[in-house]
């Protein structure tokens, strides 16, 4: 006697089952590493961003990887402008040995978006000397063998006033005591006698963040000592640079 034959209602059922299972089966695929394209309103899910158009999850990327977000960065690295790639955060600015790996200096970073959040991190050498930076560049050099390119800035004292070469920002002195150059900074708001800090509190406009003998950091404003009068300090000591080896001059805060 032959088999039966199941009523079409039950292969109907059955049918309808497989292909939903297949569908199913089908839309379980890698979120990871998704196409994007970053002018897109939602261009990928919670939990991802954008990246060369693909999408990267948070905090998956190491050290030195490339990166367009600190978020896109493991938790203790950022990812500053200009390098992009996956960095350590540092604060002991313009030194190699205290927070960052063999062949890397800590550099503070300027002009970064707020995505970005970094203000200095571990970089490696970038350049040797001036002529390795783009034009209106300046080689800062750590142990003299680590470079960063910073945009230089010149300032003059004119009828008693604090003058620069740029749009934006103000000149202050960048690198390791022994070996800074002058270069545009990121202009804050801490007053002549202030205390303060070269990155998390800057000195405003024609001021510069110098470590007074009892070791603290001081606003401390830019002069002109070959002036013969009107050199910025109205009244106070205008401090000779060249003699200590500084490429500026400065106000005492006393007499």
């Amino acid at each position: 006697m032959p088999p039966e034959t199941p009523p079409r209602s039950l292969l109907l059922i059955i049918g309808l089952y497989s292909l939903t299972a297949g569908c199913s089966l089908a839309l379980e695929w890698d979120t990871d590493r998704l196409p994007c394209a970053k002018d897109q309103a939602q261009a990928c899910l919670d939990g991802y961003s954008c990246l060369a158009e693909l999408c990267i999850a948070d905090h998956s990327l190491g050290e030195g990887e490339p990166c367009g977000q600190t978020r896109q960065c493991s938790q203790e690295l950022t990812c500053p402008v200009g390098d992009a790639a996956c960095r350590r955060s540092c604060t002991t600015y313009f030194d190699s040995g205290a927070d960052c790996a063999a062949g890397q200096a800590c550099f503070p970073i300027f002009d970064a978006p707020a995505e970005l959040e970094a203000q200095a991190a571990c970089l490696p050498s970038s350049c040797a000397s001036d002529s390795d930076c783009d034009q209106g560049g300046v080689c800062v050099l750590v142990d003299e063998a680590i470079g960063h390119c910073y945009t230089a800035c010149s300032y003059a004292i004119e009828g008693g006033s604090y003058q620069d070469d740029s749009e934006q920002g103000t000149c202050h002195p960048a690198g390791p005591a022994d070996h800074q150059r002058m270069v545009l900074w990121e202009a804050g708001q801490r007053n002549a006698g202030v205390p303060c800090n070269v990155v998390e509190e800057p000195c405003a406009e024609g001021l510069v963040c110098l470590t007074t003998p009892e070791g603290d950091e001081v606003c401390h404003a830019l002069c002109d000592s070959q002036a013969a009068a009107e050199n910025g300090c109205h009244g106070k000591t205008c401090v000779d640079g060249d003699a200590q080896g500084l490429p500026f001059d400065y106000c005492m805060l006393t007499e």
